[in-house]
Order: C-alpha cells, then structure tokens, then sequence
C-alpha cells in the first residue's frame, strides 16, 4: 500500500477531470459489494447533472451525508474550478503557478 501511494503522490490529479480515486475505488469493489451488500454508487453523469442543476457557489456548503467515494464532492469541486477557471480566463494545464494557486485556494 506504502508503495501504490508513493507511486500516485508523484501525480497532480487536480489538473483532470476524472476523479481517479473514485473510479479507481469503483473498479476495484466491482460488483462484490455493490447492491445486495450495501454499496450504491451514483453514475457519474447524474452527479454531474446535479451539480450543474445546484451550481453552487463560492461562498455556499456542500454536504454529501451518502459520501461513500466523494463522488458529489469532487464533482463540486470540478464544477468551482471550472468557474473560476471562467472568471480568470484560464485553461487547465495552461495558467502559470500564480493563477493555478489562487484558483485553488478560493
């Protein structure tokens, strides 16, 4: 275990769009747990809907009491950087170090 974290910590997944560790999660419980063993996991397509539907903003909570993975966290999240990425006129990958620490402390 010591060393897959390792291995990951050499990654910045805040510059995807995919959470990796959800679906990583998703992947490896398959269908085992899943239904008759109590996991329920939301498709990623309606979590994003809902997002999009709440567009929730800067100085709003967000409470997931079902987080299981994160799902809705981290889409939230997504969704505020994608905003915020709007407001500064920035792509992902292409803001220099400024930009990208200020997107990520708001």
């Amino acid at each position: 275990m010591a060393f897959i974290v390792s291995e990951l910590a050499k990654y910045d997944f805040t510059r995807t769009d995919v959470d990796a560790k959800g679906v990583a999660y998703q992947e490896i419980v398959g269908t085992n747990l899943r239904g008759d063993r109590g996991q329920y996991f939301t498709p990623r397509g309606v979590v994003k809907l809902v997002v999009e539907m709440l567009d929730p903003k800067e100085d709003e909570r967000v409470l997931d009491p079902a987080c299981g993975t994160g799902g809705f966290l981290v889409a939230t999240l997504g969704h505020m950087l994608k905003k915020f990425r709007e407001e500064q006129d920035t792509q992902p990958g292409h803001e220099n170090t400024t930009e990208f620490l200020k997107e990520h402390d708001r």
